[in-house]
């Protein structure tokens, strides 16, 4: 008996560590040039970049609303933009990745905020959540969080 609860112990540590070193691979660091390229005008294929954290409870309201999306309109590329702390990124971070798997997710840790921040958009404060439409040179920022499906898909229709 004592020797199948070790067994069945060992296999769900597996199962866990394989689960976890799926979680890392999914959440990619961006350096400044990768993240810029984010936006970039000269990609023509449309994109939704979302800023959002785990602590952030209006982020954490619409990000299904941004997965549904994805699986709604694959053409559309989906990036959310994780603004976690470092410290929090295994306890808070990569346990939702399952729930976004549609969804790329990334970071730009390190990066200072008045190097990208303008990238994003010029005017922005900073506040979360936010999202930028994308599609060639037209752009559509929005600061504020969307509170159903239909208000994100409004933005995305008008984009297309």
């Amino acid at each position: 008996m004592a020797r199948k609860s070790f067994y069945f112990i060992v296999f769900l540590l597996c199962c866990f560590h394989i689960t976890d070193a799926q979680g890392i691979q999914k959440l990619r660091d961006l350096d400044l040039p990768t993240f810029t390229s984010l936006f970039d005008s000269l990609d023509t294929s449309p994109r939704v970049i979302t800023f959002w954290a785990s602590w952030c409870a209006p982020c954490m309201e619409e990000l299904p609303y941004f997965s549904e999306l994805k699986k709604n309109k694959p053409e559309i590329r989906v990036v959310m933009v994780n603004l976690d702390f470092n410290q929090e990124v295994h306890r808070k971070v990569l346990p939702l990745l399952a729930k976004y798997k549609d969804c790329e997710v990334v970071r730009i840790p390190g990066l200072n905020a008045d190097d990208w921040m303008p990238i994003v958009d010029a005017d922005w404060s900073g506040a979360i959540p936010a999202t930028s439409f994308i599609q060639g040179s037209e752009r559509i920022f929005v600061d504020t969080k969307f509170n159903s499906y239909s208000e994100l898909h409004q933005i995305v229709q008008s984009k297309n």
